[in-house]
């Protein structure tokens, strides 16, 4: 435990020192949440506007919807970035230092993980708040506080899954130019396969279905079942049972595969399993990596 504490510490600092990236970590946050506030919110809302009429709580309604996207985005796309320090350590030599010390292939691994889940996390629950912000300004209301202890954990376990497949990924890199384009890749595509730029029912059968099997679509169904239950109850007070089904698939609150409804006991069963099989395959790859 020392020693990973310690790589930790080391790994950390590496990225605090790095001004430039700290402060990108955060804009990139506010320029998500500020791109969908002038752009997609006021689409969705016209959406359903033009549906159920001038109801009150509709704009909370999507802004709920969207924050859920943005923080999904976020437990993804965050922690890969930190794990980038790995490639500039193999690029510098100082894995190979790491490798000939007297310590476990399952400490170094960890000691990159933890950092990435650390500031992971974190910004998540930074972007928590921002949005909170954001939706209060326009006229949403605040989470309750078991609201708030269920997104966290989802954010945690999130996070710690996604990192350990994106340190998988890493593995295979061998250089920061091809960690860029990595993470330019990941950032595009990953909020039109989760189902968080458009909704899933915009989506043509096969791409739904790959959508439905996508973790991140999970994640980001689980939390919108909890972020959109004062909203939902709200907008479709009074509305027939079928309304509310078919405005929960559409735009990816319940999701189903043949059948099978994909709840958040499941996601969570499912992101730990992938974690476990992903840091597993990690601490084997960690062996054949060299300068």
């Amino acid at each position: 435990m020392r020693v990973i504490l310690k790589l930790v510490k080391r790994n950390t600092l590496n990225y605090l020192y790095d001004k430039t990236s700290v402060f990108f970590s955060f804009l990139s946050v506010l320029i998500i949440i500020f791109l969908y506030a002038a752009f997609l919110a006021q689409i969705q809302v016209d959406n359903i506007t033009s549906l159920v009429g001038e109801i009150s709580g509709i704009r909370w309604l999507v802004d709920s919807w969207i924050l859920a996207g943005v923080i999904t985005v976020n437990t993804i796309t965050v922690p890969l970035t930190i794990l980038s320090d790995m490639i500039s350590d193999i690029e510098r030599g100082y894995i190979d230092d790491f490798l000939a010390a007297p310590i476990s292939r399952k400490q170094i691994v960890l000691g990159y993980l933890v950092t990435s889940w650390i500031v992971g996390i974190v910004i998540s629950i930074f972007t928590i708040f921002i949005g909170q912000i954001y939706v209060l300004i326009a006229g949403g209301e605040l989470f309750s506080f078991i609201a708030y202890v269920k997104i966290i954990g989802i954010v945690i376990l999130s996070v710690i899954s996604f990192s350990s497949i994106s340190y998988f990924v890493m593995t295979f890199m061998k250089t920061i130019s091809a960690v860029s384009v990595l993470n330019t890749l990941t950032g595009t595509l990953i909020g039109f396969l989760a189902g968080i730029y458009l909704p899933i029912g915009m989506f043509q059968n096969v791409i739904q279905f790959i959508v439905k099997v996508n973790p991140a679509s999970h994640v980001a169904s689980s939390l919108r079942k909890v972020m959109m239950v004062d909203p939902l109850s709200m907008v479709f007070k009074g509305a027939p049972e079928s309304a509310v089904e078919s405005y929960r698939s559409f735009y990816g609150v319940d999701l189903s595969v043949n059948g099978f409804e994909i709840n958040t006991g499941i996601v969570v069963v499912y992101l730990i399993i992938v974690m476990m099989i992903f840091f597993g395959l990690s601490v084997l790859r960690i062996k054949s990596i060299r300068k």
